[in-house]
């Protein structure tokens, strides 16, 4: 039983490690779309459109 309430405790740690890392992510890919959407609106046209295109 001992054996059991240590593995359950250990899950538990790493199942709210592996919450703390999701919402770190989370936080972090949001932050990178908002620097993206405020890019975005600095430049009028893709620049490089006209280097792909050729």
């Amino acid at each position: 039983m001992d054996v059991c309430v240590r593995w359950s405790d250990r899950i538990d740690d790493l199942v709210d490690d592996a919450d703390e890392i999701g919402q770190a992510l989370k936080a972090s890919a949001q932050a990178y779309r908002e620097a993206e959407h405020e890019a975005k609106g600095a430049l009028p046209d893709d620049p490089a459109v006209d280097v792909a295109d050729g």
